[in-house]
C-alpha cells in the first residue's frame, strides 16, 4: 500500500484531468521472461492501487528490460511505444510514472524510447519519500515471519 500511494502521488502530481488520462507504470524489468512476468503481476497490482485512488481512464504496466539483449530490449521498446500511441489515439493524455527506486539513467532511456510521442513523465522516482522507510520495515517484518 505504501508504494501504491507513492506511485499514485507521482501520477497525481502530473495529472490535470484523471478521467481523460492514461497512466503507464514503467519499470526496469529483469531479462528472464518468467521473472519479468512476476514483475508485471506486481506492477499491475500497483496499478490497481493507483486506480483506486484516482479515477484515471486506464492504468497499464510495462517493463523496458534495459539489461536484456538488444532484440528483447527493442521488442519491449516497441511495446511501450505502441501502448503510448494507442492511448493517445483513444484521445487520452498519457502520464508515464517510472516505478524506479531512484533516477539514474533508466528514465532517460524511457524518454529516448518515446521520442516523438505525446506524453508527460513524472520527474520523481519512488525516492525520496518518507513512506519508503515504512515499506522497508513492513517488508522486513513480513520476511521474518
Amino acid at each position: 500500500a505504501y508504494v501504491a500511494a507513492i506511485v499514485a502521488d507521482r501520477a497525481a502530481s502530473i495529472s490535470r484531468q484523471p478521467e481523460a488520462e492514461s497512466v503507464l507504470l514503467v519499470a526496469h524489468g529483469p531479462v528472464a521472461d518468467e521473472e519479468n512476468a512476476r514483475w508485471l503481476v506486481n506492477l499491475r497490482a500497483l496499478g490497481v492501487g493507483v486506480a483506486a485512488r484516482l479515477p484515471f481512464a486506464s492504468v497499464d504496466a510495462l517493463t523496458v528490460k534495459d539489461d536484456a539483449p538488444a532484440p528483447v530490449r527493442e521488442a519491449a521498446a516497441r511495446e511501450l511505444r505502441a501502448l503510448v500511441q494507442r492511448r493517445v489515439d483513444e484521445g487520452r493524455r498519457v502520464l508515464i510514472v517510472p516505478v524506479l527506486l531512484s533516477f539514474g539513467g533508466i528514465e532517460a532511456g524511457i524518454r529516448t524510447r518515446l521520442e516523438g510521442l505525446s506524453y508527460t513523465m513524472s520527474d520523481q522516482a519512488l525516492a525520496p519519500d518518507p513512506r519508503l522507510a515504512h515499506w522497508v520495515r513492513a517488508m522486513a517484518l513480513t520476511a521474518r515471519r
